[in-house]
């Protein structure tokens, strides 16, 4: 039987589309529970700004890429180095891009496991 601590340290590639170019990794689909979603939430309420919270965020998720910073290495995948290189409209689009790969997996998939909904009863 898996172990969901396992699970949530397992991680898959993604890519993300920016502007003509593609920022590449892998991810940790499963990182973020429900509660650590809720203080994320509170946190940009009590910021009145996300662009912290969305730098841990990608801190979070990611566990590797190859966005690399001036200096020709790839950025730190550390909230501070996020917030000081990474341009805000830039982490937003980051993470869009990595919801957009977390969508429910289609039928039959390798990360479905076999099938689901109404469809399948």
């Amino acid at each position: 039987m898996p172990r969901l601590s396992k699970l949530r340290e397992k991680t898959e590639p993604f890519r993300v589309e920016i502007l003509g170019d593609a920022i590449t990794g892998r991810y940790r689909p499963y990182a973020i529970t429900g509660k650590r979603l809720d203080e994320l939430t509170e946190q940009i309420i009590a910021d009145g700004d996300a662009r912290k919270t969305n730098a841990q965020t990608i801190a979070e998720m990611i566990s590797e890429w190859d966005l690399e910073g001036e200096n020709g290495k790839p950025i730190a995948l550390e909230a501070e180095a996020i917030m000081a290189e990474i341009p805000p409209r830039l982490t937003t689009e980051i993470l869009v891009g990595l919801g957009s790969q977390q969508s429910p997996p289609e039928k039959n998939s390798p990360r479905s496991g076999g099938s689901f909904g109404p469809e399948d009863e």
